[in-house]
């Protein structure tokens, strides 16, 4: 299953902890659900994200630090440039790994 942070309910959001919603994506459906972790801290975060069952997250934007933790602990993380959530299936999805973070490759730090 794949996790990625919403604004409202069609627009991807650049904030990943912070997005009011997510949206889980399970083969052809997609279930929006409040972000109940946003206030949490990077452990308890991480703890939430466990309880929501993904393995995959799509994201616009992460903070390096963010995107480590989320690596070290196997999800799969994929930056998308497009906004939409319905245009996800239509646009290239970049892999965010270990090496892109020590490369400096990623934006946000």
């Amino acid at each position: 299953m794949m996790l990625v942070p919403l604004d409202d309910q069609t627009t991807i959001s650049a904030k990943f902890r912070k997005a009011p919603y997510f949206a889980i994506i399970k083969n052809d459906s997609i279930t929006i659900i409040n972000n109940e972790g946003k206030r949490l801290k990077s452990a308890k975060f991480l703890n939430y994200l466990q309880t929501l069952g993904i393995d995959s997250i799509i994201v616009a934007n992460i903070g390096a630090k963010t995107a480590k933790n989320l690596l070290t602990q196997g999800y799969k993380l994929y930056m998308v440039c497009h906004p939409y959530l319905a245009h996800l299936r239509h646009v290239p999805l970049t892999p965010i790994t270990l090496q892109t973070l020590f490369l400096g490759t990623l934006g946000h730090r």
